[in-house]
């Protein structure tokens, strides 16, 4: 039986809501959520341990339907979206990955199909 939403869920349901069109990766939101302090060079480096902290989080969140997948940004990372009760739109990454094809496939057989 559930406990109900844990501490970084409620966090990050807290930080969606805030701004309801926010898209953010798993990494970005590790940032805000562990307050990680850039270092010499300016860069922000989370751990191993708190990037997957924030991924099973919001793996959770979207399992109860809170929030959505919103495609992914050119670095390859997942974008995250609070759920606005539309379905949720799989990319054509997404649905190359379940297919077992290249996006570059996908996308070629779109562009041949019929209009």
């Amino acid at each position: 039986m559930s406990r109900g939403l844990g501490r970084l869920q409620r966090r990050l349901l807290e930080l969606f809501e805030q701004d309801p069109g926010a898209y953010s990766t798993a990494l970005d939101l590790a940032v805000i959520l562990y307050d990680v302090k850039p270092n010499n060079d300016g860069m922000r480096l989370v751990t191993s341990a708190q990037h997957s902290a924030v991924n099973r989080a919001l793996i959770g969140l979207y399992k109860r339907g809170k929030i959505r997948r919103d495609g992914f940004r050119s670095n390859g990372r997942q974008g995250w979206t609070l759920n606005n009760g539309t379905p949720d739109r799989k990319s054509l990454r997404t649905w190359a990955v379940e297919l077992g094809v290249s996006k570059s496939t996908m996308a070629r057989a779109l562009a041949r199909r019929p209009a």
